[in-house]
């Protein structure tokens, strides 16, 4: 309580930033505040800053895909590759020796490799995707932020393990403000394949959407998820019809198909009653919605935040470490992600 209460001026200075948690920041989840319209001031002024970075970076974006994004809260664009760029990326996913990392939620494997400069250097093709200028537009534009979003190659193995369910097969947005995250997905996504799940429109910040958001906000002490209390509120399907909002819709893709999606929207991983695979390139940003600075367009600005990754990964693996346990995002012994068995 002591220690609380002399944190007190870090706690109210993190209202100006990504911090969202109601449990671990008292400010953050002061219902008093909240019921004063603390939270629901937040995302007023988070998302009005937000609309107006992606408009000074919507120039340069096609009117079909803007429109697209701004009104179902995703982008999806086909066969974004020629058929040789694509099996030259998906070779180099295939072949590329570098660290693994792994987080198990449930029943479920992702196993990641973080495309810093040193592993983008050993894949041309995946490197020349992500720095497509017209893609990076795309990035750009959906982030509201003039830097590169943090990618990685990821495999997503549901049904892996023997545990209780995914949490991530919960509806729920990420945080209070519009994220960016893209899936650029190398093998077809079918149904019973966990495709990625989205309410469309739930990118809005409508008003019976902001009522529902304060809501959340006063009944914290009643929120039974951890994910909930962290800042990542869940939703049932049957209170989107309050909201005004459709039914999730699954997104079941070819290969060769990126989607760019508002992470404030509703979402989800979708349902398999099968052991199931999903490979992609998959990236996001997140920045301070506070700030209504586009920023430069600096490579020493990725590099710091891949640079970043790595510390705080690093910085994770030794807590975890201390307390005799793994990281949530922890390193596997493995030759490659395609490994049936590769969990050390």
């Amino acid at each position: 309580m002591i220690k609380k209460f002399f944190l007190l001026p870090l706690f109210f200075l993190q209202l100006f930033t990504v911090s969202k948690s109601f449990k671990s920041n008292p400010v953050i989840g002061n219902k008093f505040l909240n019921i004063m319209g603390l939270h629901v001031l937040r995302l007023i002024i988070s998302h009005s800053i937000m609309n107006f970075r992606m408009m000074c970076l919507s120039r340069r974006i096609p009117k079909h895909l803007r429109e697209q994004y701004y009104q179902k809260g995703y982008m999806l664009i086909e066969d974004i590759e020629s058929e040789d760029n694509y099996n030259e990326i998906h070779k180099e996913t295939k072949e590329i020796r570098s660290e693994i990392r792994e987080c198990i939620q449930g029943n479920t494997l992702t196993q990641r490799i973080h495309l810093d400069k040193y592993n983008l250097s050993q894949t041309p093709a995946i490197n020349n995707l992500i720095k497509r200028k017209d893609i990076v537009n795309l990035f750009k534009f959906a982030a509201g932020k003039n830097h590169l979003p943090l990618s990685h190659i990821q495999v997503i193995k549901s049904n892996y393990i023997k545990g209780e369910s995914d949490p991530q097969k919960n509806l729920h947005s990420d945080t209070f403000h519009p994220t960016m995250k893209y899936w650029y997905f190398l093998e077809n996504v079918g149904p019973n394949m966990a495709p990625f799940t989205y309410v469309k429109g739930s990118n809005k910040l409508t008003i019976k959407r902001l009522k529902w958001e304060y809501q959340k906000s006063i009944s914290m002490d009643k929120e039974k998820t951890s994910y909930s209390q962290s800042g990542s509120f869940r939703i049932e399907e049957e209170e989107l019809k309050y909201l005004g909002l459709p039914l999730p819709e699954e997104i079941c893709v070819l290969k060769n198909t990126l989607v760019i999606v508002n992470t404030f929207g509703f979402h989800r991983r979708g349902d398999t009653d099968k052991k199931s695979i999903r490979s992609e390139i998959w990236g996001m940003s997140r920045t301070n919605p506070f700030n209504p600075f586009i920023g430069f367009d600096l490579k020493i600005i990725d590099a710091l935040n891949n640079w970043g990754l790595h510390k705080l990964r690093e910085i994770k693996d030794k807590e975890a470490l201390k307390k005799g346990r793994y990281s949530s995002w922890h390193v596997i012994k493995t030759k490659n992600l395609y490994d049936e068995e590769n969990r050390n």
